[in-house]
């Protein structure tokens, strides 16, 4: 009876050694897929603060060349209203001058002759 009772306790004991070796290595398995997965997770967030970093980046190169286009067009027009003021100064000191000429003329021909006139 001892003897079986000491075999049922060395089965009893290989079978227990199987189970505690069995759950180490599941556990060590558990333990490498949690591993992973944090690894992958913290991945995860690094490409995700990367991409945040280039979206940041990308928003104000356009919001600085937006700012320098209008800047740009803002002077053009400027420039452009500067042009356009000089030629209206430009046409109207023509047209005066002309008037000048014609009313200096008209003069000058009304003395002649009015002369004439005194001549005659």
């Amino acid at each position: 009876n001892e003897r079986i009772a000491g075999q049922v306790r060395e089965a009893e004991e290989k079978r227990d050694a199987e189970i505690s070796a069995k759950n180490e290595r599941l556990r060590q398995e558990l333990e490498k897929i949690r591993l992973s997965h944090a690894a992958q997770k913290k991945e995860l967030e690094m490409q995700r603060e990367r991409e945040r970093q280039a979206d940041a980046e990308d928003a104000a190169r356009l919001l600085s060349e937006y700012q320098a286009a209008t800047e740009a067009e803002r002077e053009n027009d400027a420039a452009r209203r500067g042009k356009n003021i000089s030629l209206k100064k430009y046409h109207v000191k023509q047209i005066h001058d002309k008037m000048r000429r014609a009313a200096s003329e008209k003069v000058q021909e009304l003395e002649e002759q009015v002369n004439f006139c005194l001549l005659s």
